[in-house]
């Protein structure tokens, strides 16, 4: 699909460019959206079915994001001999965070923060205030990923 094209691209580059730095491991921060409810689309889930809504949401693609997410991942890394690691997917932190109660990672459908919890815990590790409290932008879009394909696209199409 078209968001996974445009997170694989941004993926390519960075384990390209690891590999140029002769790195055999990279990390990601790919899986706290989905455990944190980061994704804008949590604000609408909890607006037409709460917090239950939220939660089954959470359940659901974080279960999925193995076979998905983690699995473009792997893909990627094996392509630039990597070995990729995402962090919030491993076992005891994603245990912990399953439980980690809804209202803790996103607190109404105007949230525009959210991952509330994940932000707490930068705080308590130690970083900036700014940075832990910044508002995040999708890796795609973030990246200018997004506005390049579109621009291929609409080349292609003409």
């Amino acid at each position: 699909n078209r968001l996974s094209v445009e997170l694989g691209c941004v993926e390519w580059l960075a384990c390209e460019k690891a590999s140029q730095l002769n790195c055999t491991h990279a990390f990601s921060g790919s899986g706290a959206d989905a455990l944190f409810a980061g994704f804008d689309s949590f604000r609408n889930v909890l607006a037409v079915k709460g917090l239950e809504g939220v939660q089954d949401s959470i359940l659901r693609r974080s279960m999925d994001w193995n076979k998905t997410d983690g699995n473009r991942l792997r893909v990627l890394a094996s392509w630039f001999s990597l070995q990729v690691a995402c962090p919030v997917m491993v076992a005891p932190f994603l245990s912990d965070s399953l439980n980690v109660p809804v209202h803790e990672k996103i607190r109404s459908s105007d949230d525009s923060l959210r991952k509330h919890a994940l932000r707490s815990l930068a705080l308590k590790m130690g970083l900036p205030f700014a940075l832990a409290l910044q508002s995040k932008k999708a890796l795609q879009y973030g990246s200018g990923a997004s506005k390049l394909l579109a621009r291929l696209r609409r080349v292609r199409a003409v």
